[in-house]
């Protein structure tokens, strides 16, 4: 309780003395000189998670090799080493201070607490501090506990002008709702600095995602507030994360600014957000909304009409699916999910109906030359059981891994399916069996993609499967198999499949060593480089970030090179989200015969265009990287970031599943 109080007391008086006007440091601000020796050995120390060395440079009289120490921790969880973390909290600079304080933060171990809490400066008229202690209200939404966010939440004696702090609460307040811990002081604060203009971008921009994340509150009686403020809003990423936050929200007044937006909004990525949302409406209620947006012009809007279909539609209705594939009127990008709708809500009686379907989609896998295209088509075959014995054939040795690996995805929405063994009846348990070995077969394949998709499939609770194989031991086999570390997702995914199957602790992929690069490959490089990556829908110009995460840089630096990302397509594409490549197979499970480390630091996806490494868990990146549409505040600390877009992001906005990389200019 002392402690609580005694850090009560600092952000209230910060928040006051905060209001004497001198303008605080916002960002982080030294000479961090690549070619210096002892910063390479400091950045190596890090990189090799050499715990005895990072700590010897915590004293050491460069305070950017101490910086760079202390931040190495940010990218590496040892719960261990926050006791020798801590005294850095006092470091005369205050850059240190900083990344001692964000690096507590990474731990996410409520033993980093109380050292962040009474790290807190109290008295800060200059302000001198306002970064340094609003990285330690980040973090404390990291690791902090129920008591501290009470805390956090309730200072309301921030100003407008004191931008720094303000953003700092905020994203304390972001942090902890990703925890699923929200008080409704928090909910409170965060409205209160949405609907004041006057504070800074950044704060509202974490108060509104806040919205969109935090669990168990009740907008109702605030949607006539934030329609206002989301009318008057002028920021972008604002206002898509309160378009977000609106919708989720089941009320009239939603569903009408649901029905407004969508016809009148110039914005797609809104339009986007808001067709999406449906699904916080039943189909009785927003079923008209669906059907008629089949024939919107954005295809993507069309496709998200027909989802809401596929996920909420009747048996009622399936007829209906087929009458809007059939309509002139409807855009023709939405058709094959049309079909999976039809496919999926038409009862299994009606056999010629499902014969009509099973034959268009048919049809349409051999006319249709987009490889990602014809995955859909097999998902939306896989809406009707009696299909798994073509799906099998068409995907078993298709020579593109994307469609073997759908493959096996779709069996496991068979399996799942209520009318499975309605279908089937006595022979239910024998082609259940049957499925089952085509799982196992992914199972010893050695292929990362097959192998991890059939590992996720088997797991899945609701479907069962442990009654035909008790034992792990043919998942202890195939684990043997993957060669490490290009194989790193099959094995985790297969120690998960492990741990389900014999109740025993998840066990992660031993590290195997990571690959460390030529500083070399650096030379010239600076925080000023650019590189334009022309794609099939135009150029976008990024800027490097070798200071913020050096080795990443250094690897996508030399695969450029060597022309690796030359003809890559874009395998995934999320729209208000990402555009992913990189990926040597096409499916998202491609590997080069290498790791590298994660490099988390003091840097934020608050704004779109930020380019980090895709991972499939802390120190797996390769080759995969994935450029953001929007502000994506949840994968803050998460993914190394080390690039950013400085033009062309209306390019990233077009780029569509399947278009392609054609070369990339370093300048």
């Amino acid at each position: 309780m002392k402690k609580l109080f005694y850090f009560w007391v600092s952000v209230i008086t910060i928040g006051i003395s905060a209001c004497i006007p001198n303008k605080p440091k916002s960002n982080l601000d030294f000479a961090l000189d690549l070619e210096d020796k002892e910063i390479q050995q400091a950045f190596e120390a890090g990189y090799n998670q050499s715990r005895d060395s990072l700590l010897s440079y915590f004293h050491h009289n460069n305070p950017t090799v101490r910086y760079i120490a202390v931040n190495a921790f940010a990218s590496w969880r040892d719960t261990t080493i926050i006791d020798s973390i801590a005294p850095l909290l006092k470091d005369i600079d205050e850059n240190v201070r900083i990344g001692a304080a964000y690096s507590l933060g990474q731990q996410k171990s409520i033993k980093a607490e109380h050292y962040l809490t009474q790290a807190f400066v109290k008295f800060d008229s200059l302000n001198n501090n306002q970064l340094f202690n609003a990285t330690i209200l980040e973090s404390l939404g990291k690791c902090g506990d129920i008591e501290t966010l009470k805390l956090i939440a309730g200072v309301k004696s921030y100003l407008p002008s004191d931008s720094i702090l303000v953003t700092g609460q905020t994203r304390a307040l972001y942090q902890f709702a990703l925890r699923n811990l929200s008080v409704p002081e928090g909910t409170n604060t965060c409205l209160r600095i949405i609907r004041q203009s006057s504070y800074s971008i950044e704060s509202r921009l974490y108060a509104s995602n806040y919205l969109t994340k935090v669990k168990g509150i009740d907008l109702k009686n605030q949607i006539d507030s934030l329609i206002h403020i989301y009318n008057n809003e002028r920021n972008l990423d604002i206002r898509k994360a309160l378009s977000a936050a609106i919708s989720k929200t089941k009320t009239e007044k939603t569903f009408n600014f649901i029905q407004n937006e969508l016809a009148k909004s110039s914005d797609q990525a809104i339009r986007y957000i808001l067709i999406n949302n449906l699904n916080s409406f039943s189909y009785a209620e927003a079923d008209t909304i669906a059907f008629q947006y089949l024939q919107d012009n954005n295809f993507l809007i069309a496709r998200s009409a027909a989802n809401y279909l596929i996920d909420n539609g009747n048996p009622e209705d399936s007829k209906k699916y087929m009458d809007y594939y059939f309509n002139p009127t409807t855009n023709k990008a939405a058709h094959i999910e049309l079909l999976a709708a039809a496919n999926k809500h038409t009862p299994y009686t009606f056999s010629v109906t499902k014969s009509t379907i099973n034959d268009i989609l048919k049809d349409s896998l051999l006319k249709v030359s987009d490889i990602y295209r014809k995955t859909d088509i097999i998902r939306a075959l896989s809406n009707d059981v009696t299909n798994f014995v073509f799906i099998r054939s068409v995907t078993e040795k298709a020579p593109d891994k994307v469609m073997q690996v759908t493959g096996l995805e779709c069996f496991g929405n068979i399996l799942s399916n209520p009318y499975f063994p309605k279908v089937y009846k006595s022979n239910f348990i024998p082609y259940k069996r049957l499925i089952f070995s085509y799982l196992i077969d992914g199972i010893l394949s050695k292929d990362v993609g097959l192998v991890s998709t059939a590992a996720m499939v088997l797991r899945d609770p609701v479907l069962n499967l442990k009654t035909f194989y008790p034992s792990d031991s043919i998942f202890r086999i195939a684990m043997r198999k993957q060669k490490l570390p290009e194989n790193v997702e099959a094995y985790n995914e297969l120690s998960k499949t492990i741990s389900y199957w014999s109740g025993q602790p998840y066990r992660p992929a031993p590290n195997k060593g990571f690959r460390m690069m030529d500083w070399a490959v650096l030379n010239n490089i600076t925080d000023s480089t650019t590189c334009e990556i022309h794609t099939s829908k135009g150029v976008i110009k990024i800027e490097l970030l070798p200071t913020t995460a050096p080795m990443t840089v250094a690897n996508w630096v030399e695969l450029l090179k060597r022309n690796y990302f030359n003809g890559k397509a874009f395998h995934r594409v999320v729209p208000n989200f990402v555009i992913q490549n990189g990926c040597n197979r096409g499916d998202g499970f491609g590997a080069l015969n290498y790791t590298i480390r994660s490099e988390y630091s003091h840097i934020y996806y608050d704004r779109p265009g930020m380019v980090g490494m895709a991972s499939a868990g802390p120190d797996t990146e390769s080759a995969q990287f994935f450029i953001t549409s929007s502000a994506t505040p949840h994968l803050d600390g998460r993914y190394t970031i080390f690039a950013r877009v400085i033009s062309g992001q209306d390019v990233v906005n077009k780029i569509n599943r399947g278009d392609k990389i054609l070369k990339i200019n370093i300048k």
